[in-house]
């Protein structure tokens, strides 16, 4: 039976060291890197027939990963965003298994080939600003719950801002005093410094 500490190794040593210390991920990222392996890893342990502890890197194949993948579409009914996201995150555990040990290389790559999956372009969809008006109009901005959903909706539109941005400003993010202008902080940590008007 396979041993389980070469994986055990390799997995602590991706999250602890690669993810957390040399690239400093952020903590959303860390999330969908430990739920993309945990699913892999129980995926694996059952069509191995043994507790995730008992598998080792030897279990992890190339043609695992695509029955794993064929499995969140079918079985999950995860789209194909979510399954090119799940790839992703394995390529990059494997190319750091690939760096730390060279007899794995061929493994590693044979994973690191199998491509994302081709998705039709969604068409981005917006309001126009009457629909808008009309939606703002049916809030009840008395009570403290509606003005709070007026100005975030109100903020939202003005700003483009991802629901995620929205929720993560901090009093320290805005300038209220001319001109006014707001610090978003994006997927990746990336920031961004936008212009607020009175609406």
């Amino acid at each position: 039976m396979p041993s389980g500490d070469d994986l055990g190794r390799r997995v602590h040593s991706f999250f602890d060291e690669y993810l957390t210390t040399q690239r400093n991920v952020s903590h959303h990222t860390l999330l969908s890197y430990r739920d993309t392996i945990k699913l892999f890893l129980s995926f694996a342990s059952r069509r191995k027939s043994r507790p995730v502890v008992a598998l080792g890197l030897d279990d992890l194949t190339a043609d695992l990963v695509l029955e794993f993948l064929g499995h969140l579409e079918e079985e999950r009914g995860n789209g194909i965003p979510t399954r090119n996201a799940r790839l992703a995150a394995l390529h990059v555990f494997f190319r750091h298994v690939a760096a730390h040990d060279p007899l794995r290389l061929d493994q590693c790559q044979r994973i690191v080939s199998i491509p994302a999956k081709r998705a039709a372009a969604k068409v981005v969809e917006y309001l126009e600003r009457e629909e808008l008006e009309a939606i703002l109009g049916r809030i009840d901005r008395s009570p403290r719950e509606g003005r709070r959903d007026y100005a975030m909706l109100t903020f939202t539109y003005q700003t483009g801002a991802r629901v995620q941005e929205v929720l993560a400003v901090r009093a320290c993010d805005l300038q209220l005093e001319l001109p006014a202008k707001v610090r978003l902080w994006g997927k990746g940590r990336m920031e961004r410094i936008l212009p607020c008007r009175g609406g």
